[in-house]
């Protein structure tokens, strides 16, 4: 694993981590260093992304080891975050089911969205390249 530049900017945490192996969650630097470190390097460029509880997008590339915000400004949306999370980890870890969307900040979403990834991240039946798990979560595991 090896040390993660940062351009410009860090993304606000936590974080969600989209990639290949499907999703990771940090919730704070040094696990998002974890996380990021241990990506696989492929020729596909920013075939990883970062989004932060701004709904923001950062790619980052594997070979250079470069975390950098998008330059397409794209900014995910609730829907688009829940969407994200059910489609691949609902099935494993039970659905995000928020309730009413237009009631719930988007860093709320992205808070709780990242607890239920780290907590069932050591239960997940695909595993992930890059599990960083946390203790002290409960009622979140795979049934």
């Amino acid at each position: 694993m090896g040390a993660v530049a940062v351009m410009f900017h860090w993304p606000k945490l936590p974080v969600i981590v989209t990639g290949p192996s499907g999703l990771a969650a940090a919730l704070d630097r040094k696990k998002l260093i974890a996380v990021l470190g241990a990506q696989t390097p492929t020729d596909a460029k920013f075939e990883v992304k970062v989004i932060d509880t701004t709904g923001r997008e950062f790619w980052y590339d594997t070979t250079r080891r470069i975390l950098a915000p998008g330059f397409a400004a794209k900014v995910w949306t609730k829907r688009q975050l829940v969407q994200l999370y059910n489609d691949d980890s609902g099935a494993a870890l039970g659905p995000y089911q928020p309730g009413s969307l237009p009631n719930r900040r988007l860093d709320r979403i992205v808070q709780e969205i990242a607890n239920l990834l780290m907590s069932g991240q050591a239960t997940r039946k695909r595993p992930l390249q890059h599990d960083v798990s946390i203790s002290g979560q409960e009622g979140q595991g795979a049934g």
